[in-house]
């Protein structure tokens, strides 16, 4: 009677995702078709498989017999899986080989959208692999069965590792059954056991059950050698098992799209591979990725521990950039992006032009240095706050900003053609045997005009000019160009952009140089300008950036000087 009721909701969910009843993307339908065809065809010549229905039930019943959740909304509840995920645990643990009763699968890749349950998911398949999984030769369970949890580093790993712990804790038939210490938990009576391994610190003598590797979009060609050496490390075991569970990546990604189009090529049967179980949970291209009645198709958990308002919040808040859609169809939509993305929206830009105030009446005004390499730009900007509303706690504030760029006169750039010429007549580039010098003059000139008393400047190439600053009274705060100190105010300034809270005078180089821009965003979705990558200069941009981050921590009415920390 279980087996019926499981198998009845896995098959409806097939019957839904193949009706449209179900949204799903064209991967996991393509899923649902291999698998009734599978049943058709099983225990033939040509496909030596069969599918045992007793053992698919045995793992998905194990779900809410045994484990509870242990963190959220749903904390010590009984695990009850999701209609996919179900699905999912009933292909990977029904699918035998004829030959000697293993498992079929030996290889299995799942992506889908953040926050749809992956941790928790794979949790429960841990501890299932450590003390369920039944070997074919003995009927008993695995043996010293090693289940590993990977990621580049050990840190990563314990994301997962953590949450089978806490799974432990709720669950007293697991308690009984297994001890932690030296954070690894270990299975009293058959010596199986879960722990992290990262390619940070190796591990010697592996012969695993199970390899499970986590986000692996995060993973980089230097850690080929870990990853070759989790998947190789299984021969002596009789089914052994690796488990990929990851979200999209970019096109620096190149272990995960190795992994990820070849289960695309097997899920369209460009290759046959009946040892790999592919669930490919995205949005297709194509797809209006604001619109919401599509994005089950890359959140099938959506309602369950991913909730639409949330995923409507998000989408409000990235729509309007070009680097926010990104984040959405990266994250949310689970598709391939590039890694670099459009600083600034040039239609956007060219909506903040206007006439400068008076900036004698700023609320703040800070300056910011980036002088670039020393045969080429050099830039400063300053930038006003002024408040527009200061109603409540927190007065909301608007900006204006606008920079001065420099170049060699021994660039290897000529200077007498177009753009270049037109910028030097016009007095929006100064060409200066020493740029550098003729910037500082003319930085210390704004700074008494304006009584700017903070200059945000990149230690590199700059500690001189800081030194400088100092000497003369002003304080010169380091903002070196990372992630670390960049993110919130690249995120700041784009929305005061969106907002309509930016203003600047439409000076054409700085226009060039917002339309160079590119950013470079890291795995936690950190910002900062990626120079190299850019399409040319960006100096005075980054400028201005830094100056209005120096304008933005300034206290109301300024009165001092302040550190930027």
């Amino acid at each position: 009677m279980i087996t019926d009721s499981i198998r009845g909701r896995v098959h409806n969910y097939i019957d839904g995702v193949l009706d449209g009843s179900v949204v799903a993307s064209k991967m996991v339908i393509a899923a649902c078709k291999r698998h009734l065809s599978d049943l058709e065809k099983q225990s033939t010549d040509e496909f030596p498989y069969y599918f045992d229905m007793p053992a698919a039930q045995r793992n998905c019943q194990f779900f809410p017999s045994v484990l509870k959740h242990s963190i959220g909304e749903f904390a010590k509840h009984p695990f009850e899986l999701s209609a996919f995920q179900l699905f999912c645990n009933w292909c990977i643990f029904g699918w035998k080989r004829d030959s000697d009763n293993s498992r079929r699968f030996r290889k299995v890749y799942i992506t889908m959208g953040r926050k749809n349950g992956k941790s928790s998911w794979i949790a429960g398949m841990c501890h299932y692999l450590a003390c369920g999984d039944i070997d074919p030769a003995t009927g008993t369970p695995e043996a010293v069965a090693q289940i590993l949890l990977t990621a580049t580093k050990k840190e990563q790993a314990k994301v997962v590792y953590s949450e089978t712990e806490r799974m432990r804790f709720q669950s007293p038939a697991l308690c009984k059954m297994s001890h932690v210490k030296y954070e690894t938990i270990t299975y009293k009576s058959s010596g199986s056991y879960i722990r992290t391994v990262g390619s940070n610190k190796p591990f010697d003598g592996l012969n695993p059950h199970a390899v499970i590797m986590d986000e692996l979009h995060a993973w980089q060609e230097q850690h080929r050698p870990f990853y070759d050496t989790m998947v190789t490390g299984s021969g002596s075991r009789t089914q052994p098992l690796h488990i990929i569970i990851t979200t999209a990546g970019d096109e620096d990604s190149h272990l995960w799209i190795a992994d990820h189009d070849y289960a695309v090529d097997v899920l369209n049967s460009v290759f046959q591979d009946e040892t790999l179980f592919a669930f490919i949970a995205q949005m297709d291209e194509g797809d209006d990725l604001g619109d919401e009645c599509l994005w089950k198709k890359s959140n099938p958990n959506l309602g369950v521990s991913v909730k639409l308002d949330y995923l409507k919040q998000r989408w409000l808040e990235d729509k309007s950039t070009d680097v926010g859609r990104n984040r959405f169809k990266r994250y949310h939509g689970n598709m391939l992006v590039t890694s670099l993305s459009k600083a600034f929206d040039p239609v956007s830009w060219d909506k903040c032009e206007g006439q400068l105030s008076d900036w004698n009446t700023a609320d703040a005004i800070g300056a910011g240095v980036d002088v670039g390499s020393r045969d080429d730009f050099a830039a400063f900007a300053v930038c006003a706050r002024f408040v527009m509303n200061n109603d409540g706690d927190s007065p909301v504030y608007r900006y204006e900003a606008k920079s001065f760029a420099y170049i060699a006169d021994d660039t290897k750039r000529d200077l007498s053609k177009i753009p270049f010429s037109t910028w030097i007549y016009c007095d929006l580039l100064h060409r200066e045997k020493f740029p550098v010098n003729a910037l500082y003059n003319d930085l210390l000139s704004q700074c008494r005009q304006f009584d700017i008393q903070t200059v945000g400047y990149d230690p590199n190439n700059a500690l001189q000019l800081g030194e400088d600053l100092t000497r003369e009274g002003i304080v010169a705060s380091r903002i070196a160009q990372n992630q670390l100190n960049f993110n919130e105010p690249i995120r700041d300034f784009q929305q005061a952009i969106i907002d309509g809270r930016l203003m600047h005078d439409g000076n054409a180089l700085l226009k060039w140089c917002a339309g160079n821009a590119v950013i470079a965003s890291d795995r936690n979705e950190r910002y900062m300008f990626d120079k190299r990558s850019s399409s040319d200069k960006i100096d005075p941009i980054v400028a201005i950036v830094m100056a209005f981050r120096v304008a933005s921590l300034a206290p109301a009415k300024f009165t001092g000087s302040y550190l930027i920390t």
